[in-house]
């Protein structure tokens, strides 16, 4: 790789420019900075301030926002998301092809809903000891969800584990999937030495069955036209498996009035293996990137990359009002794919910086790599005023990518579109949010936009192909407290050119909740009961291919009708106990159907599901 001046001179600039510029970021990167005002809190845990480095933990009364009563990530973005199912299924949104960094991924991205972010396990410092247990059971199904965390502190050392497990098997053409997603840490912090060793295996596998891999059906289903489904493969999977490895070690070499210069190094590894095997496709029409030899598919995709690095940290004793962090390296890859591997470096520069006080935030990240002589970088943040009970914010976010690997490949048998120089993608993202409460009532509205230049995308016909999009979003909520009745409201309008609306996303959605939310027996068990009511207009119809874990176009004129779903759902607490009990999609037991957010997933039949949450503070 040559490293051209000009290029010097660009990368220069920009390391510069990101500490005089503010910015702000894409929907969920960057929420609840501030050390000085928190949000409230709704459930057991909440991890406040991942940019600290601090775990803030409080048991608070059980609300229907608290993600206990949500059954898992993707429930978060309803009703933006398309979701195939439960328990591990791939999910889209309107941020689906938005990078997360300038690297060159390899893209293979619908289970991102379900990953937990690597850095967040450097909080492990406040709120010690603690371990919560949560468990979810679908009697109709054979379906179970397992969630725990478990911290201690040890004087200087400071040790936690963070697991889930999501496990669906069914009778009905060899169906099955698993989630597995195990990270833990060790930070070892005194005097003037910090100093931390992080791990992550997270594991997604599903049966491929034509795409209909998670829990949309299941034994003797009750709507005939569900057997009409067409099933491509009657066996194979697909599996994506991520090991992460971090350490690094920080002196505090400087420190003058309340701030302090710390100096250091580290060192990240990545490991990324996508594998798949299925036979042939029943249908010789069916899309052509499954369409290979008589002995099926049976492929590989590996990854490997090492990040030595140094690292520069500038902040005040707490780092609760200012922090500045670089990271300076060099990133080294590796890709094999079946007989096909490429080496390659990046020189990469990362810079976060924080600024808070009681009336203002402020929040940037710059992700900038060289390699193969062209200049990638993500440049993203946000910035937000408060006073009283008004709050307003921006956020933006730009960025040049190569296009990702996926997208290389004509189909399975290794035709490519190009080679050692991967196609670039622009992004940019605006938008603000305005905030007012009170005791009583709570709104707020946020505005959003999305273009993208030179989009690579799958079509229709499961090819490779690349257009420029522009999306609007606009998300006006309101929640009214009536005593001890509670009314949320949330509503999704999303403007996406019809042409171009390649994940088949409807235009205007709903999330509208009731609920009673009380204290019985001399306030010693706090309770909900109320219904949840989601709604969405008619809408172009996507589909999903397992083995690139994309979303394409079922055609022009598949649509998928207008609908509504009722969720009923009854909570309680007692001390750090929760057991809650919710029907889902009730609706159908007086309505037709079944409903869809995917062309040819069909989702469950009217099913209760049950779930316990467990707290131990010793």
């Amino acid at each position: 790789m040559v490293i051209r001046p000009e290029n010097i001179r660009i990368l220069f600039l920009l390391c510069i420019g990101n500490i005089l510029t503010f910015k702000g970021i894409s929907q969920g990167n960057i929420s609840a900075q501030s050390g000085h005002q928190h949000q409230e809190i709704h459930d057991t845990i909440t991890y406040i301030n991942y940019l600290n480095q601090e775990l803030e933990d409080q048991i608070t009364d059980t609300l229907l926002n608290g993600n206990f009563y949500q059954i898992d990530p993707k429930e978060y973005s309803w009703p933006y998301i398309s979701q195939l199912g439960y328990s591990g299924s791939p999910g889209a949104e309107a941020h689906f092809f938005l990078p997360q960094n300038a690297g060159w991924n390899l893209g293979f991205r619908a289970f991102d809903f379900y990953r937990k972010n690597f850095d967040n396990l450097l909080f492990i410092k406040n709120g010690l000891p603690i371990t919560k247990v949560t468990y979810r059971q679908t009697p109709q199904v054979n379906q179970s969800m397992f969630d725990g965390y478990f911290a201690r502190k040890f004087q200087d050392l400071s040790f936690t584990i963070d697991h889930s497990r999501h496990n669906f098997t069914s009778n009905y053409v060899n169906q099955q999937s698993y989630n597995t997603i195990f990270h833990t840490g060790l930070i070892y912090d005194h005097k003037n030495w910090n100093g931390y060793i992080l791990f992550a295996s997270e594991v997604f596998q599903q049966s491929i069955n034509g795409g209909i891999t998670t829990d949309s059906l299941f034994g003797e289903p009750r709507y005939n036209n569900r057997i009409s489904i067409p099933t491509q493969f009657s066996t194979g999977q697909t599996r994506d498996d991520i090991k992460k490895g971090r350490a690094g070690l920080k002196l505090k070499a400087i420190s003058f009035d309340k701030y302090r210069i710390s100096l250091g190094g580290g060192f990240d590894l990545e490991q990324r293996k996508i594998t798949m095997n299925a036979p042939s496709p029943i249908d010789s029409n069916y899309y052509q990137a499954y369409q290979v030899a008589e002995s099926g598919i049976n492929s590989f995709i590996n990854k490997n990359s090492t990040f030595p690095h140094a690292i520069i940290e500038i902040a005040d004793s707490t780092k609760s009002i200012f922090s500045l962090e670089s990271k300076t390296g060099i990133n080294f890859n590796k890709i094999e794919y079946n007989l096909f591997d490429r080496k390659w470096q990046e020189i990469v520069q990362q810079a976060s910086l924080a600024f808070n006080t009681a009336f203002f935030s402020l929040g940037s990240h710059l992700d900038l790599r060289v390699f193969d002589d062209n200049i990638y970088f993500t440049l993203d943040g946000e910035i937000s005023g408060r006073w009283k009970g008004l709050e307003v914010k921006g956020f933006a976010n730009f960025s040049r990518t190569a296009a990702p690997w996926v997208y290389r490949r004509l189909n399975i048998s290794g035709e490519t579109l190009w080679n050692n120089n991967p196609q670039s993608t622009f992004s940019q993202v605006l938008g603000g949010e305005i905030n007012y409460s009170t005791q009583s009532i709570k709104t707020s509205v946020k505005v959003e936009q999305i273009f993208q230049t030179n989009l690579h995308y799958f079509d229709s016909e499961g090819l490779p192909n690349r257009l420029d999009q522009l999306a609007i979003l606009i998300e006006p909520c309101i929640d009214l407290k009536l005593s001890v009745l509670h009314i949320q409201n949330r509503l999704s309008l999303q403007y996406i050119n019809e042409e171009k609306n390649i994940l088949g996303l409807p235009n205007l959605m709903g999330d509208h909740a009731i609920f009673i939310e009380d204290k019985w027996f001399k306030n010693r068990m706090h309770l909900n009961l109320g219904v949840k009511v989601l709604w969405k207009t008619s809408h172009r119809a996507s589909y999903y291919l397992p083995y690139t874990q994309a979303f394409i176009p079922a055609g022009s004129n598949i649509e998928l009708g207008k609908e509504y779903r009722i969720d009923p759902f009854f909570v309680f607490r007692v001390k750090s106990f929760k057991f809650y009990v919710r029907g889902e999609n009730m609706n159908l037991i007086w309505n037709d159907g079944p409903l869809y957010d995917v062309h040819n997933y069909p989702l469950m039949d009217p099913t209760v599901r049950l779930g316990i949450e467990w707290v131990f503070r010793d």
